[in-house]
């Protein structure tokens, strides 16, 4: 806890200090396998999945969270951004 509340007084992301992201890399493949056995075994695994989600987040270049831009921009015209357009341009389509 002490190299954690060091770290936050510089405020950098504990993910972006190289100490801390050798060990969430190299823990990463047991936290998978701790929430999919508590899942199978019927225990609630609110933190440790949402940890395992957030980190799956991270590492996905083309994660399902694009959606939510389209959706967005559906429901209250907020625009987007295509994956394929290398201007990083930003987009609003006539839904209906």
């Amino acid at each position: 806890m002490e190299k954690l509340a060091t770290n936050f007084k510089t405020g950098e992301s504990v993910l972006l200090h190289p100490k801390f992201q050798k060990t969430v890399l190299k823990n990463q493949k047991p936290l998978r396998q701790i929430v999919a056995r508590g899942i199978q075994d019927g225990l609630p695994m609110p933190c440790f999945s949402a940890a395992a989600n957030f980190l799956n987040g991270l590492a996905t270049e083309n994660s399902s969270a694009n959606l939510l831009q389209a959706q967005r921009d559906f429901f209250g015209a907020h625009t987007y951004q295509k994956v394929d357009d290398p201007t990083a341009k930003f987009y609003h389509t006539d839904w209906e």
